[in-house]
């Protein structure tokens, strides 16, 4: 699953358990049975740091609404000083490319009406 994916999934857990609230619009999402059904729209949440980037922050004394596992993309320049001298071009080349790791990382996740537009 992407990470768009699970938090999505996590907004439709949330708003039928009702943590978070709706945004008053309504979406067609097809069931089990393939029938469309319509559904109300779960308000956003997203990180802290994410809220600081759209320009809000979070309430004092707010605690996340939900804690999930997401994927955490790194990358890293190898050290080209220990790649031999006798190499040929592209095998130079394959060695300096990026170093490239997925992982799973907890993550807290405020929802919208945890944040305040920002000072």
């Amino acid at each position: 699953m992407t990470n768009e994916q699970i938090i999505f999934s996590a907004q439709l857990s949330l708003l039928d358990a009702g943590k978070i609230q709706s945004t008053g619009r309504f979406m067609t999402v097809v069931d089990e049975k393939g029938e469309e059904i319509q559904k109300p729209e779960p308000e956003p949440i997203h990180t802290f740091k994410k809220w600081q980037d759209l320009g809000f922050s979070v309430k004092k004394g707010e605690k996340a609404c939900i804690s999930l596992m997401i994927w955490k993309h790194t990358s890293k320049q190898p050290d080209l000083s220990a790649i031999p001298e006798n190499v040929s071009p592209a095998e130079r080349e394959a060695l300096s490319a990026p170093i490239v790791k997925m992982f799973m990382k907890k993550a807290h996740f405020f929802a919208f009406h945890q944040v305040q537009p920002a000072k």
